[in-house]
Parts: C-alpha cells; structure tokens; sequence
C-alpha cells in the first residue's frame, strides 16, 4: 500500500530479541502488542492525524473496507510471524542462553544505534532521513508522548478564526455581496497545491479551462490547511482551526457556521457524504451544525438508482453519481434558495487505476510518469473537475456560486510524492455562474 517502510523495523526485533529468552509465550504477546501499536502509527500520517487523534478514533479503523482491511492486516502479521519464527529457531537453536542473551542484547544496541542514526525517529522528522532508504525505524517513542499528551488533545478541543475559502459565502455573518440562487461548497478529498506550477495546472486545468467563458467569472487561489478531514470540514464550514477528528459539539461555533449564517438569509441548507455518518461521528456533529437535511450512504442509494460504489479503504458512492443528483437537487423547486455542502470520497487513498501511469496524460510529466499511485491520484481529480466544468458548460448550474476547495494535501507516507506538494496550503475555486 506504497507504505514507507523501514528495512528493520525496530519495534519488533527489539521486542523480539529482549523477550526470546523469556519463551515462545511471552514473545507471542509481546509481538502482538506491538504489532498493535505498529498499526496505530501507520495509520496516523496517512489522514493527517495527531497519534492522540488516532487513539481515540481507533474505533473508525471498523469503518475501513472488511476486504481491504483483511488483505492489508493479513499481510502485516504474516511478515511479523515468518520474521518472530525464523530468528526464534535460528537463536533457539544454540542451545546456550548465555549465546542467546548476548546475541539478543547486541542487535538491539545494533539496531538502536541504526534507528538514531539513519531513518526518521522521535529525534529526526519524518521527512528527514539521513539517506534515501529508511534503515531502521521505532515508533515506541513517539507513541508513548502522544499516549501521555492525549487527554490534553481530546478533553481540551479549543478553536481559533483561521483563514478559508468559504468565507465568500457568509462565513462572517453577511451574504455575499452578489446573490446567487443556489451556493455549493465541496469539499475535494485529498486535493492538494502542487509546488511545480506546471503539475498544479495539469491537475486543475478542467476547472481552468471555464476562465473567460460566457456567465462564467472564476477566481482561484490557496488556503492554508493543517490536520486531516475534519479539520478542513471545521476550517471552511465554521471559519475555525479545530484540530479534532471527533469535534466536541458543545465548543462549536454554530451561530457562525455556514448552514445558521445562510439560513438567517432564507437559504435551506444540505450536507451531503458518499459514505456512513458514523465514520469521525460526522452522524452527531453535522446535526449540531444545523444542517436542514443530512444525506449518508443510505439516504443517497436511496435517492440514486443503481449508484455506483468506489473507493478501496473507504468504499462508498461514487463522486460521479453524487454530483449527478446534486445537479438534479439545485433544478428542482427552482424558486428556493439552496446551500449544498459536499465532502467528496472518490479521491480518498488509496486510489483506483483512473488511468495507466504511462498513458499520455501521465507521461508528459516524469514526476508521473513513474509514480503509478500519484498519477492515479492526479487523473482521478482532473475527471471529478470535468464533471464540475462540464455541468457548467452545459449550462445546468445558471445562477450557481460553487466554491471547491481541498480538505488537505494528499497524505502519501512516501515522502518524494508527499514532498511535490505544499505542506500548508490547499488550492481553491471560486466559481460565479449567472
């Protein structure tokens, strides 16, 4: 699942060595302990997360696709149990415990050693490995200060204003100057501000391509993000920095937030996500944000025929299918004010093939052309923005102001892909349609 990881993974031969001696049982369990913390860490940088965060949203790794957790948590314990198993009989088999504890206590200083020196630790960032591969890697640490700052970061939720690309909407108590029938925020999965200008025109070129059409008046630009989903939901909804996956209800700004800001001005209000309300308990806080209507997985099947599912960790309605009933949802009642919020899924990664790498689009670019899971990604995007640019061109999104914005970067966990886009910022577009 293109994962970064170490040759030696520190966590586990450390484990494994320390408690060889002691039997096969008491090496069973602490193999298992730590190949649940393994899983704890590995699952942090991939949405962005604090690993408090992901401590106390261990529950949503459920919501994950049965198969895809299956296949990806078989692999781990096979190569954790091969590995335990083929340096316990070669060890065991010296007969000598002296040999054995020697032995045992020399790789871990060896190893130690390696994992200080040469991948990235509690003492050097992630992205700051002093060679290309990464030797020797342990989470231990890193794990035990986010265990001991948790309650902070979960009983003390706080927000501050921040900066977001919504705020034309209404996000500080007055509609926008101009006055359009229907407003539409989505919330674009994984859309991410490439530093190559060229890369970052490719990705958002069908949305570019509206630039000077007729009715059409386009502004685009960047906003700064920091954490995962949620809090980029929290930053263009509310105009907040809430750096939380659960957000505690009773500290939200709602008198703030879009759906009550735009509601004052007679606009009814929906909130809509292709997969189940449960996942990061958007289920309690998107009711609390006053949202006249809520549409899940379930509600969407059953209001599309025959909708489509994708994704492979989080496998939910198609963005293509949504968007079709969104443009269905603002034709009708044509004399009603609506505001649409849309959090996508499609994008969410892993991505499926959206393309061949070494098809044209891809082979233009060699940041690309040989990076199977980015041009997966970048293709995926630039087909979910035709919809968009499409469906204006047609003319079905008269008297329409769409606002698309990224929730965050991409949260590949090898670093050269991660490193081709901006850390802090996302792009936005403001689209005005008469």
């Amino acid at each position: 699942w293109f994962i970064d990881r170490a040759i030696f993974n520190i966590d586990y031969l450390v484990v494994c060595l320390l408690l060889m001696p002691f039997g096969a049982i008491t090496v069973a369990a602490g193999m298992g302990s730590i190949l649940v913390i393994d899983i704890i860490f590995a699952f942090a940088p991939a949405y962005h997360f604090s690993l408090a965060s992901v401590v106390h949203s261990i529950k949503d790794l459920f919501s994950l696709e049965p198969g895809f957790l299956a296949i990806e948590a078989g692999k781990v314990t096979a190569i954790v149990l091969l590995g335990t198993l083929s340096m316990f009989l070669s060890i065991r088999k010296t007969g000598s415990a002296i040999v054995v504890m020697v032995t045992c206590l020399s790789f871990t200083i060896l190893l130690t050693l390696l994992d200080m020196g040469l991948s990235a630790n509690s003492i050097r960032e992630r992205d700051g490995y002093a060679i290309k591969t990464n030797i020797a890697a342990s989470s231990v640490k890193n794990l035990w200060l986010a265990l001991s700052t948790a309650d902070n970061d979960i009983l003390e939720q706080h927000s501050q204003p921040t900066h977001s690309a919504a705020r034309v909407l209404g996000t500080s108590g007055d509609i926008a100057v101009e006055d359009f029938q229907t407003l539409i925020l989505i919330a674009v999965e994984s859309l991410g501000e490439f530093s190559n200008h060229e890369l970052q025109g490719f990705q958002m070129e069908p949305i570019l391509s509206l630039e000077g059409h007729a009715g059409i008046v386009l502004n685009t630009g960047t906003v700064p993000f920091e954490g995962s989903t949620v809090p980029g939901e929290l930053r263009e909804l509310c105009g907040i920095r809430m750096l939380a996956v659960h957000p505690d209800i009773s500290i939200l700004p709602v008198d703030e937030c879009l759906p009550r800001v735009l509601g004052r001005s007679g606009y009814r209000s929906w909130a809509i996500h292709g997969f189940i309300g449960t996942l990061f308990s958007r289920n309690r806080w998107y009711p609390a944000l006053a949202f006249d209507n809520i549409w899940f997985a379930p509600e969407l099947d059953a209001r599309i025929d025959g909708a489509n599912r994708c994704g492979i960790a989080f496998h939910g309605i198609c963005d293509t299918d949504v968007w079709k009933m969104i443009a269905e949802l603002k034709s009708s009642d044509p004399g009603a004010k609506k505001f649409i919020y849309w959090l996508t899924l499609t994008a969410h990664l892993p991505v499926g093939s959206a393309g061949k790498p070494g098809s044209t689009a891809c082979s233009r670019y060699e940041e690309l052309a040989g990076n199977p899971e980015l041009c997966s990604l970048v293709l995926q995007q630039r087909q979910f923005l035709s919809e968009i640019a499409n469906s204006a061109r047609r003319g079905e999104l008269s008297d329409t102001r769409i606002v698309l914005v990224g929730d965050h970067s991409p949260p590949f966990l090898d670093k050269d892909s991660r490193s081709l886009y901006s850390s802090d910022h996302v792009p936005y577009a403001d689209l005005k349609i008469r």
